[in-house]
């Protein structure tokens, strides 16, 4: 078993952790991520309420990360490059949140990640293109995304990226590492087909 496949099968995985582990197996050098990741916490306020909390993250993701569309997807070469894909930044934004002892997650719908507080008052999300914003505006359905969900999405935009540019070696790999993913059946048939698919145009 691949090591995103022994951190997969932990119900509790974190999101820095299977992040981590999933880039290890595509290939990324991870060192210094961790280090990274508290350097961002450690500048983030201390115990802020939870509008506060969400104001900080989405300054980190606007100020001191850069959001591109197309960018870096993986957790260590975001922190690497200081930005990326939006759902990359979201990932780091929260895992730097969470490790500076915020109590948010991540949230998703309609193909995007935003980071929002559980305990929020107010319906609002970060989005890290545009901040922080009233969920209701966004016009679709939100549900929380535990790791094993966000590591999909993640998993998901890399294939697609890596296909458009060519690289089936990497796509076919993001594929394969999905399938270690406690999938519901209907997306572990569509990952099955996906993975299918390139294995074909590769041989």
């Amino acid at each position: 078993m691949s090591s995103f496949g022994a951190v997969a099968a932990r119900s509790c995985a974190s999101h820095e952790g299977l992040a981590l582990a999933l880039a290890a197996d595509l290939g990324c050098d991870t060192a210094g991520a961790p280090d990274a990741v508290r350097r961002l916490a450690a500048a983030l306020p201390r115990d802020p309420d939870p509008r506060a909390a969400l104001e900080a993250v989405s300054d980190l993701c606007r100020h001191t990360l850069t959001v591109r569309a197309g960018g870096a997807l993986l957790l260590p070469e975001v922190l690497r490059r200081g930005g990326g894909d939006p759902s990359g930044v979201a990932v780091v934004a929260a895992v730097a949140a969470q490790e500076a002892g915020y109590a948010v997650g991540l949230i998703g719908g309609h193909g995007r990640l935003l980071v929002a507080h559980p305990t929020s008052d107010e319906p609002l999300v970060v989005d890290p293109t545009e901040g922080l914003i009233d969920a209701h505006t966004l016009g679709f359905e939100l549900h929380w995304r535990c790791a094993h969900e966000s590591a999909a999405d993640i998993l998901e935009r890399t294939g697609e990226q890596a296909e458009r540019h060519g690289d089936l070696a990497l796509a076919t790999a993001a594929r394969a590492l999905a399938l270690q993913l406690p999938l519901e059946d209907a997306s572990r048939a569509t990952a099955q087909a996906h993975h299918r698919r390139l294995l074909s145009r590769l041989n």
